[in-house]
Order: C-alpha cells, then sequence, then structure tokens
C-alpha cells in the first residue's frame, strides 16, 4: 500500500513497487522478495537504480556486505571479519568471480557441479574473462580450494546440497521484510533488492542504522552496511 501510493520513476517511466515472496517446496526454502512485470525495478542495473525517484526526490542504495557469508558465521556462532570474497585474492578485478564461485559453492550438490557452474559463468562473461586471464586466473578450480580453505568454519555448507543456500535466503528474506516492515510502518516508500534497499536520500542514515539494527537482531553479530 505504501509503495502503491508513492511516485516511483525510472526516467519519467512509473514503476511498480509491489514484491512477492517465492517460495521453493516449503515455507523454510528461499522466500526472497521479487518484482514483476514490466519496467519493474529489479530487472535495473545499480547504476539505472541510482537514476530513480520516489515521490520527485533523488534515492540512495544502501547493500549488506558479503550477506550470505556472514550469515553462515553466524549461524556457528561466529562473528567474521572483512571481506568473505576478497579473503582469497584482494585484487578488484577479481572479486566478482570470487563471490559467484562462492555463490555456485553453497548452491551446489558437490564440487563437481560448482566448477561447471563457475567456470561458466567465466565464458559467458566476456569482459570478466579476459581481465582475469591477464592476472593469470582461467578456471574456477584454484579460488573454490582457496575459499574452502579461507572459510573453514564455514566450508561443510558448500558443495552439499542446493538446500543449504535456499536456507540462507529464506533468513536474507525475513532480515529484508524487518527492514522493509520498518519504513512501511511509518509511511515511507522503500524498494528491496533482496540484499539492498533504495529510499529518499533523506532516510539514508535512518536505513543504515536500521540494516545494521536488523541484522544484530536476528543473529547476534555485526555487518558492514555499504
Amino acid at each position: 500500500e505504501v509503495n502503491s501510493q508513492a511516485d516511483i520513476r525510472y526516467l519519467g517511466y512509473k514503476l511498480s513497487g509491489s514484491l512477492v515472496a517465492i517460495f521453493r517446496q516449503k515455507f523454510t526454502l528461499y522466500g526472497r522478495l521479487h518484482t514483476r512485470g514490466y519496467r519493474h525495478y529489479q530487472g535495473l542495473s545499480e547504476d539505472e537504480r541510482a537514476e530513480i525517484t520516489i515521490n520527485g526526490d533523488p534515492v540512495v542504495e544502501l547493500d549488506y556486505s558479503g550477506l550470505h557469508p556472514n550469515l553462515l558465521y553466524a549461524n556457528e556462532g561466529r562473528q567474521f571479519f572483512g571481506d568473505p570474497y576478497s579473503i582469497v585474492d584482494d585484487r578488484p578485478e577479481v572479486r566478482p568471480f570470487l563471490k559467484s564461485i562462492l555463490l555456485f559453492m553453497l548452491n551446489a550438490a558437490d564440487d563437481i557441479t560448482a566448477e561447471r557452474a563457475a567456470n561458466y559463468w567465466l565464458y559467458k562473461h566476456d569482459e570478466e574473462r579476459e581481465a582475469l586471464r591477464k592476472l593469470g586466473i582461467t578456471r574456477a578450480r584454484p579460488l573454490m580450494d582457496g575459499l574452502k580453505e579461507k572459510h573453514k568454519p564455514i566450508a561443510h555448507y558448500f558443495c552439499a546440497g542446493n538446500e543449504n543456500g535456499l536456507r540462507v535466503m529464506n533468513l536474507d528474506a525475513t532480515i529484508a521484510l524487518d527492514v522493509i516492515d520498518h519504513f512501511t510502518q511509518k509511511g515511507i516508500p522503500i524498494l528491496a533488492i533482496h540484499d539492498s534497499f533504495v529510499v529518499q536520500q533523506q532516510y539514508r542514515d535512518e536505513l543504515y542504522a536500521t540494516m545494521k539494527a536488523v541484522y544484530r537482531h536476528h543473529t547476534g553479530f555485526r555487518i558492514a552496511v555499504k
């Protein structure tokens, strides 16, 4: 209701602010919030979302940094510090590939499936593949091994069936709903992109504090918001 009453636009076109939760097999798996239809805002890139206006106001987008690895550490009763992807290789060109690899490992049934998915990602992303080739990176396996070594406390979640990933996404959806609820209870429009949120710029500090507080409420730990 709050979003439907707001004037949400991108380049003059009105966007829908409605969301639907999608579950897999049962209500404890997945449950992430999705937009649907023509010109839905989750279909925009990060740069394009920066051009959105809400009631004529410019917006800001904040996201949880390394949400899924942090949630896994929290589930093990541990506070993680730093960037969970760059811990293997801190060169900025490598981070997107590492992030994709970890996601594949979390959702794959075994090492071979994860490796194939990661190598296919590399095959499909021409610019990233060329940049990584110049750095001597041509396949996923060495980085997979690096992630397992650096993340020993949560390595048992990797390549162990896709329910691990679906459960983590169910928790991030619950966190997202609580962040959304904080703002909608005040009549403030908010757009959710899974682990990031878009609000009018004047609510930036409130969004930052809310995201921090909601994460701590659900996990008992801290996380970076950027």
